[in-house]
């Protein structure tokens, strides 16, 4: 349960802040994150690793 109301939420989080920052929901306009934005790809993976 802790697993199922923590990783969506995560992953929702990612999601915004992505749209935020692009302005865009096309994958294609997303590449090269890691170098742009270390600490959220950070979060990301650390998210969906199983807990």
């Amino acid at each position: 349960m802790l697993s199922h109301g923590l990783v969506p939420s995560a992953l929702f989080l990612c999601v915004g802040v992505l749209y935020d920052r692009h302005k865009t929901r096309l994958v294609r306009y997303y590449g090269g994150l890691v170098s742009t934005m270390p600490n959220l790809s950070t979060i990301s993976f650390s998210s969906t690793w199983p807990i």
